[in-house]
């Protein structure tokens, strides 16, 4: 074990050999942080993880180290893991997955869903006003964390925190997770949140599709039909415009390798649910998803194209899937995931709002960075009030 100097580039140049265990440091008090750069974590901290991204709800398993570990073998070849464990005496306060870029940026581990720190419930504000002070100390205060939400989790007391200690910052924030309510009574009333032209396209793409044959939906979720099914599934994401522009999953090695390695990984755990909707045997619209607690993520979407001009394929699929939900008193939601797009709205109109967050060293370059980036106008606001309380 070593200890961080302030410069983290001159850290990662050390040997391989000094790497093999965690970096311990000081962050005043009882406080001590854990940097961990490789996944051969303690199983004390791994169990530890498990149990917090559990009780962070139903998004959790988005915060859980398999997923993130899934991630960053797919996707984590251009930095350096940095996993921060902070406890407080011997208590573990909380679990901060980055990485560092190799431009020297701090980034959480995120891919495009929900991204927060797993912080023990008492001293949430005091946990990250400590995980920014080991930032500071290690140089790596300049930061991009996304997917934060605003509305529950750790994004708001960020935040604070970073107002509070008086940190350049910037967020961008944007409409995420659309949300249809699957909880109701009665089937009428989940249709109800539709839009009213998508209800009328729904009964009359179903006429169009019964007249070409037999329409059968079903859910797979064992992991020796889920391995031998996803080539299917790509080929038909992959059947049009996303071909044409490049964007298919069986045009990038790394998305195969993700969506393939994730989907195992969810049906190991039990959470992998796939729906299918057939016409006369073939495969013409899926969702891939996954369940955690009472509520369905749809990690992806595909869809024949070919057939999608005759009749919404898609859409007629994800009407199957609702109402295969609505059956089922465990489920009460159905998040579509990412952005939200005018088309998910056809669906729904609950949607949250997530936030990413910029931020800077607190110095002369930091403050310079910033205002280059975003301007003068609020860095003087800023200094005003400081001036006037003091």
């Amino acid at each position: 074990m070593c200890a961080l100097t302030m410069s983290y580039r001159r850290k990662l140049a050390i040997s391989a050999a000094d790497q093999s265990g965690p970096t311990l440091l000081d962050i005043g008090g009882e406080w001590r942080a854990q940097i961990f750069q490789s996944w051969d974590l303690p199983a004390t901290i791994r169990a530890e993880w498990e149990q917090a991204a559990q009780a962070y709800g139903d998004r959790g398993i988005f915060l859980s180290p398999g997923w993130l570990q899934t991630w960053w073998d797919v996707f984590g070849k251009t930095g350096h893991l940095f996993i921060a464990v902070l406890h407080c005496g011997e208590r573990l306060k909380g679990i901060f997955p980055c990485w560092v870029r190799n431009d020297g940026v701090l980034c959480g581990l995120a891919n495009e869903v929900y991204f927060d720190f797993l912080l023990d419930d008492l001293d949430r504000e005091t946990t990250v006003d400590r995980f920014m002070e080991l930032l500071r100390q290690t140089g790596l205060a300049k930061a991009h964390l996304p997917s934060l939400s605003r509305l529950y989790g750790n994004g708001a007391t960020l935040l604070k925190s970073l107002r509070n200690t008086h940190f350049p910052f910037w967020t961008w924030a944007f409409s995420f997770g659309a949300i249809v309510d699957v909880s109701c009574s009665t089937w009428d009333e989940v249709e109800s949140s539709f839009q009213s032209k998508l209800r009328n396209n729904l009964k009359k793409g179903r006429r169009k599709a019964e007249k070409e044959g037999q329409l059968t939906f079903e859910e797979v979720r064992d992991r020796a039909t889920v391995e031998t099914m996803l080539d299917e599934l790509f080929a038909v994401e992959g059947s049009g415009w996303k071909a044409k522009e490049g964007t298919a999953i069986s045009q990038s090695d790394e998305k195969l390798e993700w969506y393939r390695r994730i989907s195992l990984w969810a049906a190991e755990q039990g959470s992998l649910r796939i729906y299918l909707l057939r016409l006369n045997g073939q495969l013409i619209a899926f969702d891939l998803a996954l369940e955690s607690g009472s509520t369905i993520f749809a990690l992806k979407t595909g869809y024949d194209e070919n057939i999608a001009t005759r009749f919404s394929a898609g859409n007629l699929m994800r009407n199957e899937v609702l109402k295969a939900l609505w059956a089922r008193p465990d489920i009460a939601h159905y998040d579509f995931l990412g952005e939200t797009y005018p088309w998910k709205l056809e669906w729904t109109q609950v949607t949250g709002e997530s936030i990413d967050i910029f931020v800077y060293p607190k110095n002369v370059r930091g403050w310079t960075g910033y205002i280059l980036n975003y301007g003068w106008k609020h860095p003087v606001k800023k200094a005003r009030r400081l001036l006037l309380s003091e």
